[in-house]
């Protein structure tokens, strides 16, 4: 679902002014399916430098109650420690009534104060990241400052604990973050059957090309495996988008002002999982013709992405980072081996996904996150992605406890060119191309 800021507020009501967000921000459109809400302040109030400000300017005005609280605590606690008496019980009271009191009055005071302040408000997505700017980014770390590439200053910015990643958190930190290999409308399966007819799926949408109600690829391969005696593929992608630029481009940046590690993991292994399960029931002969030829196709747009990524080196020179893919079988090895402790739980990998051809793949997704920790032992990962990765960020969060910290600095994938649909989602003709590297 294609929406913007100002369109998520207007749907709840509130007004533009009483948000730390100006007008163009509010007017940039991206997609974020149906996941956006608007919150109070108060959780997210240290991800705005304006909100800093207020606390600061606050903690002064609110002293004297402060150290009137803090005195009357003192008193309860001494009065605690006296013999019990009728006496010391009614003062003990007295004194508690008093604080109560007064923690009350403080509390109508802290709600009065921020009601004279414009901004009450602001955007979530998914109940975890907050809707920002790089300009008010770059004032709560000011490193962020040197981003300087391309719609970086002009989108919102969904972020995650970006007021926590100080100097100190910054010493041990990563970064990671990296586009799907291929889209909507790139990768094309010809299954063709027994009597000679032939069926054409889309690989991501896994839906078939021309009968929208048809059962999707993976019930297809299930229902028809007797009958199936080839799976070809027309590999479209000849080229990059703009957005797989993007999101390449965006974490070397970042990596780069910031000086720390990178991990780009690609999904080529991850892909091929998915087609192995998904394709477990059909002759064995066609299946592995099947995966060795997709493996000859993932490998060629694979090449692609990393001529793109030496070529931004040139611009973003990073001193450390890992490019993980499936021809480097002791990296993927090492990270298969690191991961493992971490998701054993079986209850924990059934919330992955509910179908089960998706599983394996869906477990990679979702543990490439740590992969900063799992190569650099970096354990802060600042996830430098699309928002769509948001529910990944959360789970491998979850799996890794307190070991990790995960900071979000997640955007929207460029829109295309009908402005209807991200580049990953839309048709070919619709998609905006790099017409040349860099």
């Amino acid at each position: 679902m294609i929406t913007n800021i100002g369109a998520v507020l207007q749907a709840n009501g509130i007004g533009v002014e009483d948000t730390p967000y100006t007008t163009n921000i509010c007017d940039y459109n991206f997609d974020a399916g149906n996941f956006c809400a608007t919150r109070e302040i108060d959780t997210y109030k240290s991800s705005f430098s304006k909100f800093r400000d207020y606390d600061r300017e606050l903690a002064t005005k609110t002293k004297r109650y402060q150290e009137k609280l803090d005195q009357l605590t003192k008193e309860i606690n001494q009065t605690k420690t006296l013999s019990t008496t009728e006496y010391v019980g009614e003062t003990l009271r007295d004194l508690r009534i008093k604080k109560k009191e007064l923690q009350n009055e403080l509390n109508g005071y802290i709600r009065k104060y921020y009601g004279t302040k414009q901004e009450k408000y602001v955007v979530t997505y998914r109940d975890m990241l907050v809707a920002n700017t790089m300009q008010n980014i770059a004032e709560i770390v000011e490193p962020f400052k040197a981003a300087k590439h391309g719609r970086i200053l002009e989108m919102p910015i969904f972020t995650r604990g970006i007021d926590k990643l100080d100097d100190i958190a910054l010493k041990n930190a990563g970064v990671l973050g990296g586009p799907c290999l291929f889209g909507v409308d790139e990768m094309i399966l010809e299954i063709t059957h027994s009597g000679g007819e032939k069926h054409l799926y889309d690989f991501v949408s896994n839906q078939h090309c021309i009968d929208p109600n048809a059962m999707g690829l993976s019930e297809h391969f299930r229902h028809f495996a007797g009958k199936i005696t080839n799976v070809s593929f027309d590999n479209r992608k000849t080229k990059l988008t703009k957005q797989e630029y993007e999101t390449m481009a965006y974490p070397m940046e970042i990596a780069n002002i910031l000086d720390v590690p990178l991990v780009f993991p690609m999904p080529d292994i991850s892909y091929k999982k998915y087609l192995e399960s998904a394709s477990s029931d059909i002759n064995d002969a066609v299946r592995n013709r099947m995966l060795d030829d997709f493996t000859q196709e993932t490998n060629r747009i694979a090449d692609l992405h990393i001529a793109l990524f030496h070529r931004l080196l040139k611009s973003y020179p990073l001193r450390r980072y890992t490019i993980l893919h499936g021809r480097e079988p002791s990296l993927i090895n090492h990270f298969y081996e690191k991961r493992e402790k971490y998701f054993r739980s079986e209850k924990r990998r059934r919330k992955f996904t509910s179908l089960p051809d998706k599983v394996e793949s869906i477990y990679d997704y979702i543990s490439f996150i740590a992969t900063p920790f799992y190569f650099w032992n970096t354990t802060n990962i600042l996830q430098v992605d699309v928002i769509r990765e948001a529910d990944s960020m959360k789970k491998c969060a979850d799996a890794h406890g307190s070991e990790i910290e995960i900071f979000g600095f997640l955007f929207s994938g460029l829109l295309s060119k009908s402005g209807t649909a991200t580049n990953y989602e839309a048709k070919q003709h619709d998609k905006m191309y790099l017409e040349e590297l860099p």
